[in-house]
Protein backbone atom coordinates (compact mmCIF):
# COMPACT_ATOMS: atom_id res chain seq x y z
CA UNK A 1 0.00 0.00 0.00
CA UNK A 2 1.16 3.37 -0.71
CA UNK A 3 -0.71 6.73 0.57
CA UNK A 4 -0.18 10.26 -0.35
CA UNK A 5 -1.06 13.44 1.20
CA UNK A 6 -2.63 15.47 -1.56
CA UNK A 7 -4.86 19.50 -2.15
CA UNK A 8 -8.44 18.97 -1.45
CA UNK A 9 -10.32 17.04 -4.14
CA UNK A 10 -13.14 16.19 -5.78
CA UNK A 11 -13.68 13.06 -4.34
CA UNK A 12 -16.45 11.89 -7.17
CA UNK A 13 -14.35 13.64 -9.90
CA UNK A 14 -11.19 12.20 -8.82
CA UNK A 15 -12.54 8.74 -8.51
CA UNK A 16 -13.98 8.50 -11.97
CA UNK A 17 -11.29 10.08 -13.50
CA UNK A 18 -9.03 7.35 -11.81
CA UNK A 19 -11.31 4.80 -13.07
CA UNK A 20 -10.82 5.77 -16.46
CA UNK A 21 -7.28 5.96 -16.49
CA UNK A 22 -7.16 2.49 -14.78
CA UNK A 23 -9.64 0.47 -16.57
CA UNK A 24 -8.91 -2.46 -18.68
CA UNK A 25 -5.22 -1.96 -17.63
CA UNK A 26 -4.98 -4.81 -15.16
CA UNK A 27 -3.29 -2.00 -12.29
CA UNK A 28 -4.94 -2.94 -9.55
CA UNK A 29 -4.97 -6.81 -9.77
CA UNK A 30 -7.97 -8.54 -8.32
CA UNK A 31 -9.54 -9.12 -4.93
CA UNK A 32 -9.29 -6.07 -2.42
CA UNK A 33 -6.53 -4.31 -4.06
CA UNK A 34 -8.11 -0.47 -4.98
CA UNK A 35 -7.48 3.13 -4.55
CA UNK A 36 -9.55 4.93 -1.73
CA UNK A 37 -9.92 8.85 -2.16
CA UNK A 38 -10.19 9.78 1.93
CA UNK A 39 -10.16 12.74 4.37
CA UNK A 40 -7.58 14.01 5.75
CA UNK A 41 -6.35 12.59 8.92
CA UNK A 42 -8.50 13.48 11.71
CA UNK A 43 -6.37 14.42 15.23
CA UNK A 44 -3.13 14.33 13.42
CA UNK A 45 -2.38 17.95 12.71
CA UNK A 46 -4.64 21.03 11.09
CA UNK A 47 -3.00 20.79 7.94
CA UNK A 48 -3.53 17.01 7.16
CA UNK A 49 -7.30 17.74 8.13
CA UNK A 50 -7.42 20.47 5.37
CA UNK A 51 -6.32 18.00 2.73
CA UNK A 52 -7.45 14.38 1.15
CA UNK A 53 -5.62 11.28 1.41
CA UNK A 54 -5.08 9.03 -1.79
CA UNK A 55 -4.75 5.00 -0.40
CA UNK A 56 -3.39 3.07 -3.00
CA UNK A 57 -3.51 -1.29 -2.95
CA UNK A 58 -1.71 -3.07 -5.63
CA UNK A 59 0.33 -6.09 -6.58
CA UNK A 60 3.51 -7.61 -7.48
CA UNK A 61 1.80 -8.99 -10.47
CA UNK A 62 0.39 -5.67 -11.70
CA UNK A 63 3.91 -4.65 -13.42
CA UNK A 64 6.35 -8.49 -13.17
CA UNK A 65 4.61 -11.71 -12.69
CA UNK A 66 7.70 -13.57 -12.33
CA UNK A 67 8.65 -15.37 -9.24
CA UNK A 68 11.91 -14.50 -7.70
CA UNK A 69 14.35 -17.04 -7.21
CA UNK A 70 16.66 -15.89 -4.36
CA UNK A 71 16.51 -13.70 -1.43
CA UNK A 72 18.49 -10.86 -3.49
CA UNK A 73 15.92 -11.19 -6.01
CA UNK A 74 12.67 -11.27 -3.48
CA UNK A 75 14.34 -7.91 -1.94
CA UNK A 76 14.54 -6.72 -5.28
CA UNK A 77 11.22 -7.59 -6.19
CA UNK A 78 9.89 -5.42 -2.74
CA UNK A 79 11.93 -2.32 -4.17
CA UNK A 80 10.54 -2.19 -7.69
CA UNK A 81 6.97 -2.79 -6.31
CA UNK A 82 7.57 -0.11 -4.19
CA UNK A 83 8.65 2.32 -6.73
CA UNK A 84 5.71 1.18 -9.36
CA UNK A 85 3.25 2.19 -6.48
CA UNK A 86 4.64 5.47 -6.04
CA UNK A 87 5.05 5.90 -9.69
CA UNK A 88 1.75 4.94 -10.36
CA UNK A 89 0.23 6.91 -7.74
CA UNK A 90 2.23 9.77 -9.01
CA UNK A 91 1.04 9.83 -12.32
CA UNK A 92 -2.91 9.36 -11.05
CA UNK A 93 -2.43 12.40 -9.33
CA UNK A 94 -0.81 14.19 -11.84
CA UNK A 95 -3.84 13.91 -14.15
CA UNK A 96 -5.70 14.56 -11.50
CA UNK A 97 -4.01 18.30 -11.52
CA UNK A 98 -3.46 17.66 -7.90
CA UNK A 99 -0.46 18.87 -5.46
CA UNK A 100 0.53 15.77 -3.43
CA UNK A 101 3.79 14.28 -1.68
CA UNK A 102 4.61 11.29 -0.45
CA UNK A 103 2.85 9.78 3.18
CA UNK A 104 3.95 6.14 3.66
CA UNK A 105 4.85 3.01 1.14
CA UNK A 106 4.15 -0.49 2.81
CA UNK A 107 5.13 -3.86 1.81
CA UNK A 108 3.36 -6.22 3.34
CA UNK A 109 4.32 -9.41 1.62
CA UNK A 110 7.97 -9.52 1.56
CA UNK A 111 11.43 -10.94 2.89
CA UNK A 112 14.52 -10.03 5.02
CA UNK A 113 18.08 -11.31 5.83
CA UNK A 114 18.74 -11.18 9.37
CA UNK A 115 22.68 -11.95 9.24
CA UNK A 116 23.09 -11.72 12.71
CA UNK A 117 21.05 -14.47 13.36
CA UNK A 118 21.52 -16.03 10.36
CA UNK A 119 17.81 -15.98 9.91
CA UNK A 120 15.23 -14.58 6.80
CA UNK A 121 12.16 -13.55 8.15
CA UNK A 122 9.44 -13.52 5.70
CA UNK A 123 6.44 -11.22 6.73
CA UNK A 124 3.09 -12.09 5.07
CA UNK A 125 0.21 -9.76 4.73
CA UNK A 126 2.24 -7.87 7.89
CA UNK A 127 4.27 -4.48 7.30
CA UNK A 128 7.51 -3.62 8.88
CA UNK A 129 7.89 -0.02 10.44
CA UNK A 130 10.62 1.43 12.51
CA UNK A 131 10.56 3.46 15.33
CA UNK A 132 9.16 6.70 14.61
CA UNK A 133 7.71 5.81 10.95
CA UNK A 134 4.22 6.28 10.50
CA UNK A 135 2.10 2.77 9.55
CA UNK A 136 -1.69 2.23 7.69
CA UNK A 137 -4.19 0.55 9.11
CA UNK A 138 -7.19 -0.22 7.22
CA UNK A 139 -9.96 -2.46 7.61
CA UNK A 140 -13.45 -2.43 4.85
CA UNK A 141 -15.08 0.38 3.19
CA UNK A 142 -17.48 2.15 5.39
CA UNK A 143 -15.00 1.56 8.39
CA UNK A 144 -11.93 4.58 8.90
CA UNK A 145 -8.53 3.87 8.67
CA UNK A 146 -5.81 4.02 11.25
CA UNK A 147 -2.75 5.50 11.25
CA UNK A 148 0.14 4.75 14.11
CA UNK A 149 3.24 4.57 15.00
CA UNK A 150 4.81 1.21 17.18
CA UNK A 151 5.60 1.74 20.57
CA UNK A 152 9.16 1.73 20.93
CA UNK A 153 9.12 0.17 24.48
CA UNK A 154 7.00 -2.89 23.63
CA UNK A 155 7.36 -2.89 19.66
CA UNK A 156 5.49 -6.29 17.94
CA UNK A 157 8.45 -9.33 17.43
CA UNK A 158 10.55 -7.98 14.18
CA UNK A 159 8.86 -4.83 14.45
CA UNK A 160 5.71 -6.45 12.06
CA UNK A 161 1.85 -5.28 12.11
CA UNK A 162 -1.03 -6.19 10.43
CA UNK A 163 -1.66 -4.68 7.26
CA UNK A 164 -4.99 -4.59 7.37
CA UNK A 165 -8.06 -6.48 9.96
CA UNK A 166 -8.09 -9.16 7.39
CA UNK A 167 -11.79 -11.30 6.04
CA UNK A 168 -13.63 -12.62 8.32
CA UNK A 169 -13.95 -15.70 6.08
CA UNK A 170 -13.27 -17.22 2.46
CA UNK A 171 -14.32 -14.52 0.14
CA UNK A 172 -17.58 -16.99 -1.36
CA UNK A 173 -18.68 -17.49 2.57
CA UNK A 174 -19.09 -14.10 3.04
CA UNK A 175 -20.39 -12.25 0.26
CA UNK A 176 -23.68 -10.05 1.07
CA UNK A 177 -26.83 -9.40 -1.15
CA UNK A 178 -27.07 -7.41 -3.70
CA UNK A 179 -28.98 -5.31 -1.86
CA UNK A 180 -26.94 -4.55 0.68
CA UNK A 181 -23.51 -4.45 -1.40
CA UNK A 182 -25.54 -1.78 -2.97
CA UNK A 183 -26.03 -0.28 0.35
CA UNK A 184 -22.65 0.99 0.54
CA UNK A 185 -23.04 3.58 -2.06
CA UNK A 186 -24.92 5.55 0.66
CA UNK A 187 -21.78 6.56 2.62
CA UNK A 188 -18.92 6.86 0.08
CA UNK A 189 -18.86 7.75 -3.55
CA UNK A 190 -18.64 4.42 -6.05
CA UNK A 191 -18.52 4.94 -9.57
CA UNK A 192 -21.60 3.62 -11.63
CA UNK A 193 -19.30 1.41 -14.05
CA UNK A 194 -18.39 -0.55 -10.71
CA UNK A 195 -21.48 -3.05 -10.46
CA UNK A 196 -23.03 -4.24 -7.51
CA UNK A 197 -21.88 -7.52 -7.83
CA UNK A 198 -17.79 -6.30 -7.64
CA UNK A 199 -18.95 -5.08 -4.39
CA UNK A 200 -20.58 -8.05 -3.02
CA UNK A 201 -17.42 -9.06 -1.37
CA UNK A 202 -16.62 -5.73 -0.27
CA UNK A 203 -18.84 -5.01 2.60
CA UNK A 204 -17.26 -4.31 6.08
CA UNK A 205 -19.69 -7.53 7.25
CA UNK A 206 -16.99 -9.25 5.16
CA UNK A 207 -14.14 -8.10 6.99
CA UNK A 208 -12.58 -8.10 10.71
CA UNK A 209 -13.29 -5.25 12.53
CA UNK A 210 -10.43 -3.28 14.47
CA UNK A 211 -11.43 -4.46 18.17
CA UNK A 212 -9.87 -7.74 18.59
CA UNK A 213 -7.10 -7.18 16.35
CA UNK A 214 -6.23 -3.90 18.55
CA UNK A 215 -7.07 -5.54 21.88
CA UNK A 216 -4.62 -7.55 21.37
CA UNK A 217 -1.77 -5.16 19.61
CA UNK A 218 -2.75 -1.68 21.72
CA UNK A 219 0.36 -1.72 24.28
CA UNK A 220 2.42 -1.80 21.16
CA UNK A 221 1.44 0.97 19.27
CA UNK A 222 0.23 4.70 19.55
CA UNK A 223 -2.61 5.56 17.24
CA UNK A 224 -2.23 8.86 15.59
CA UNK A 225 -5.20 9.40 13.73
CA UNK A 226 -7.86 8.29 11.62
CA UNK A 227 -9.20 9.06 7.90
CA UNK A 228 -12.70 8.23 6.48
CA UNK A 229 -12.95 6.75 2.83
CA UNK A 230 -14.95 8.96 0.96
CA UNK A 231 -14.46 7.60 -2.67
CA UNK A 232 -13.46 4.04 -4.29
CA UNK A 233 -11.99 2.44 -7.11
CA UNK A 234 -11.93 -1.10 -7.70
CA UNK A 235 -12.45 -4.55 -9.34
CA UNK A 236 -11.28 -2.74 -13.06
Amino acid sequence: MTAFITEPLDIKAAADNVLGELKGKKRLGRGNHFVDFCSGIKSLSEDYKSHNIMLLHTDVKSYNPELPTSIDEAVQKQRDAEEFREMLGSSLLEKLGASYQLLGNWNHNAVESIDADDKVVYRKGVVKLNPGELGVFPASLGRMILFYTLNEDTPPEYNSFPHATGRAGPRGATKVSLEKASELRNSLYIPKEIKDTALRSEHPSCYNDFENILNELSKKIHLIGESEILGYVGKV
